[in-house]
């Protein structure tokens, strides 16, 4: 079964993972933490970032290989760059320019630093981070992955020895106080996840040889969590928020990715499963839309103090308004993108078939 998978040009449980990851986004900026632990939430919820990178990871391997890519020099040109530029920069600059323009519009003081080279907005709000990992994988990847082909078991571990060394050097007060957005925008602290979904690229079956290692991580990540989250035990080497979604808990989601990609029922094609599938393929674009959006710190969102019929009323709002803007993001940007590329085409035809006098 899992080889018959991974052999498939597209797997619809990708977008369904991504989906439902989209929607745990909105409902854990909307929801307060503290409401949200009774729902047991770090083992659902608070994995949907975590699944999105061990995704990134997966996609891009998988892309890589079906094109034939196996040199750096096969990613470094002028077509992998307009690409991505394409596909992952010039939404977020469409967002960056709406957020400029709101915050002027609300007399907020738009941020400019050093930090906006890591393109973090004017106007920020919660998942600003994520823009600025995926920005540094367009670039890392590349040496990722030609290194996994040649090496990946010194890929892997050396991912996770950075990965450790990085939570470790930032655990002081300079970081986390002053230079905060240098550690969450910082993609050093999800490469461990990244290396992880490159791996399961060869084969699914956790309980082959290859990936016995991952059942292993897997019962440790679950306690850690545990301990984290539900105990007074806490890894004091690590920064304080981000404990439970660490290298220690990556196995954790990566496990939900495997066997949703493994065992997701063939027969869930009714009208939601296709709907979840569509908002996994305009995830990012209602991931972009809900950072504008909360940053304009609306009324639904993290209020309530207790479980109540308003909260539940506010969350169908922002859900309905970031999905239905994202959608209508995506649709656009989909749409311009394959006129440009028709152009684009027209014109080396016409180029090609030119007549010489």
């Amino acid at each position: 079964m899992a080889v018959d998978k991974l052999k498939q040009a597209y797997l619809p449980e990708i977008d369904i993972l991504k989906g439902l990851c989209i929607f745990s986004v909105i409902v854990i900026h909307t929801v307060p933490r503290e409401l949200l632990y009774d729902t047991l939430y770090p083992f659902h919820l608070w994995q949907a970032v975590p699944i999105f990178i061990i995704l990134m990871g997966f996609n891009a391997t998988r892309s890589a290989e079906k094109r034939g890519l196996t040199s750096l020099a096969d990613f470094y040109n002028k077509a992998y760059i307009e690409r991505q530029f394409s596909r992952l920069v010039v939404p977020v600059l469409v967002i960056y320019a709406l957020s400029l323009l709101l915050s002027i519009w609300f007399e907020n003081d738009p941020y400019f630093g050093y930090q906006t080279l890591l393109l973090k907005f004017p106007m920020t709000g919660p998942g600003n981070y994520y823009v600025s990992i995926v920005l540094q994988f367009i670039l890392l990847f590349p040496l990722l992955y030609v290194f996994y082909k040649r090496h990946p078991v010194a890929m892997i571990v050396t991912c996770f020895a950075v990965d450790v060394a990085f939570q470790l050097m930032s655990n002081n007060d300079v970081m986390m106080d002053e230079h905060y957005y240098m550690y969450t925008g910082n993609i050093l602290r999800y490469l461990s996840a990244l290396a992880l979904g490159m791996w399961i690229t060869k084969k699914l079956d956790l309980f082959s040889k290859r990936n016995a290692f991952i059942v292993i991580g897997f019962v440790m990540s679950l306690v850690y969590i545990l301990l984290e989250d539900y105990t007074s035990w806490q890894l004091e080497a690590f920064p304080s928020r981000w404990r439970s979604q660490t290298v220690l808990s990556f196995f954790y989601p990566l496990v939900l990715v495997v066997l949703t990609i493994k065992y997701y029922p063939s027969f869930l094609k009714g009208a939601v499963a296709k709907f979840v599938a569509l908002l996994g393929k305009a995830s990012y674009h209602i991931f972009l839309v809900q950072i504008l959006y909360f940053g304009l710190d609306v009324p639904f969102t993290d209020k309530w103090e207790e479980v109540s019929l308003a909260m539940f009323l506010g969350l169908l709002v922002n859900l309905i308004v970031c999905f239905g803007l994202g959608l209508l993001f995506y649709f656009a940007d989909k749409k311009v993108r394959k006129g440009w590329t028709a152009t684009r085409a027209g014109k080396r035809w016409k180029a090609f078939h030119r007549p010489s006098y």
